[in-house]
């Protein structure tokens, strides 16, 4: 019976073993970019230009090289086949996609898997090497050449400090209609951070935060971190349940709030600082003593728990004062 079942379900199946590509693009509810790239082995015998003949008995691996051109409805297509004892590879591919060297390196990495299977049958599949000593010199220690000058000693907010100092009347940050200058984004984010200080926070110390975005996000996290603590963001969207877990894993026993979205889940028992409270805002406006330094904590952010319960990622300093410093290097933009 499963047998005679097997041989009704080929026999339905072969009405579709012509079907064109264009008829299987046609019926998708995929009208466009279904597929790419199409790789075809030809199993009958196949016309090709001719190319010189080895000499009787030598049986080099070689490779011929034959240019033309065909149109082809796809970016690349490649088509692989048998013209008497001979392998045959043809690549068609869109010139305005795909640059002629990336072609030539395809080319070179197939050959280099033919040449390995050749002269070791047996080898497995992980063994085989697509890469030239050259290129592995390349991927491994050219594009890994990426030594850089980076203050490395220093925790980010200090560097926010020095560009305060240096452009204290240009514009920091913008929310909707509100804006402050670096002058001004620098004083109040020290006069909080007067106040979080006073409190206790200092070097790697988590002090969450839930605000909706604004500029006293923005106050709150420089505060956070001119104190000395690590800041922790915490979406005000997230479920109450999810909130109360990253504050007790984390050990923050301080929130800083801001937003008329923003809800404290109940079973926060730590201090709750609302980021609109005017009194936060009555210390010195100078810069604080640094405590922290650049392999302390600066953030901590929680992963999406997808595959269980979240787990915090703790940066230190130094990791972001390494991107800052290349992003600047590559997109200037001012001093």
């Amino acid at each position: 019976a499963l047998v005679k079942q097997v041989q009704v379900d080929l026999l339905k199946s072969e009405q579709y073993d012509y079907v064109s590509l264009a008829d299987i693009q046609a019926h998708s509810t995929l009208k466009t970019n279904l597929f790419d790239h199409i790789f075809v082995f030809q199993n009958y015998p196949m016309d090709t230009p001719p190319v010189q003949e080895q000499p009787a008995g030598e049986q080099d691996f070689v490779v011929t090289t034959v240019k033309g051109t065909e149109q082809t409805s796809f970016g690349l297509n490649v088509f692989m086949g048998l013209s008497g004892s001979r392998l045959f590879v043809k690549l068609n591919y869109n010139a305005e996609a795909y640059q002629d060297e990336s072609m030539k390196q395809l080319i070179r990495h197939l050959t280099a898997i033919l040449e390995q299977i050749a002269e070791t049958p047996d080898m497995r599949l992980a063994e085989i090497e697509l890469a030239s000593e050259a290129e592995k010199h390349q991927l491994l220690e050219t594009f890994n050449a990426t030594a850089a000058e980076y203050p490395q000693d220093q925790p980010i907010h200090t560097l926010f400090e020095e560009q305060a100092d240096r452009t204290p009347e240009a514009v920091a940050v913008v929310f909707e209609a509100v804006q402050l200058t670096y002058g001004q984004l620098n004083a109040k984010a020290n006069q909080l951070a007067h106040e979080l200080r006073s409190r206790g926070v200092g070097a790697d110390q988590i002090v969450g935060i839930m605000a909706d975005r604004s500029v006293e996000m923005i106050v709150g996290i420089l505060a956070i971190l001119k104190a000395g603590g690590a800041y922790m963001p915490i979406d005000p969207a997230y479920p109450p349940d999810r909130m109360t877990y990253m504050l007790e894993d984390s050990g923050a026993n301080l929130l800083l709030i801001y937003g008329g979205n923003v809800e404290v889940p109940l079973a926060y028992v730590g201090t709750v600082l609302n980021l609109a409270d005017a009194s936060l805002y009555t210390g010195e406006p100078e810069n604080l003593p640094a405590i922290s330094g650049a392999s302390d904590l600066a953030y901590v952010i929680y992963t999406s728990g997808s595959t269980g319960q979240p787990k915090g990622v703790m940066v230190e300093h130094r990791g972001i004062t390494n991107m800052m410093t290349a992003l600047q290097r590559q997109y200037p933009c001012g001093e």
